[in-house]
């Protein structure tokens, strides 16, 4: 009895009569693939089940793909070949890898801080008063679960090194989504070493 496996099935979508969409590899592939013609026979297929569209293979699929792999716009989720991605796919790409480096932390102002988005609005919030009143200091609890004793001085500098580390992240990405729209950026490993050091 075949058993539908979502990781590793093959739909022919929207009536194609020359090409099967694989999830294992999430390409599509001729009907003379010999992986697809393996899975046929051990399936006791004679044909790849049909779908009317790759919105409904997102539906199958979304669980373990990562999400910057749908193109809503398009209702497309296949891939143009092994390792090759389309314009939307690496865009939501470089959104992921992004967002990624401006929440995974840093050392600022010399103590290990959290740096997603509730820790930046803490560090504001202590900013503000800091620059209210010179004498101001706390205990901030680090990233390392160690006490820092911080001083006015120190906030700022640490919510300073916070703001430029997110700058810097985001003027990355604009860098990238630009040379992404213009063939200058292909691969998700470009998009990866663009982003290193941040």
């Amino acid at each position: 009895m075949m058993m539908f496996n979502a990781k590793d099935w093959y739909w022919s979508v929207a009536g194609d009569a020359a090409n099967v969409y694989s999830s294992a590899r999430n390409i599509y592939v001729p009907l003379a693939d010999s992986a697809f013609t393996a899975w046929m026979a051990a399936n006791g297929l004679a044909a790849a089940p049909a779908i009317a569209s790759e919105a409904d293979i997102w539906d199958y699929v979304q669980s373990f793909q990562p999400w910057w792999l749908w193109d809503a716009a398009a209702g497309k989720v296949s891939q143009p070949a092994v390792d090759q991605y389309t314009k939307p796919q690496l865009q939501g790409y470089a959104i992921t890898v992004r967002t990624t480096k401006v929440n995974g932390g840093m050392v600022a102002g010399g103590i290990p801080v959290l740096t997603d988005d509730r820790s930046r609005q803490f560090i504001a919030d202590a900013r503000r008063q800091a620059e209210a009143d010179d004498t101001w200091t706390t205990k901030w609890f680090a990233s390392d679960m160690q006490f820092y004793d911080v001083t006015a001085v120190q906030m700022i500098e640490m919510s300073d090194a916070v703001n430029k580390h997110t700058n810097d992240c985001y003027t990355v990405f604009q860098q990238v989504s630009h040379n992404i729209t213009i063939n200058v950026v292909t691969t998700l490993a470009q998009i990866d070493t663009a982003f290193t050091g941040l």
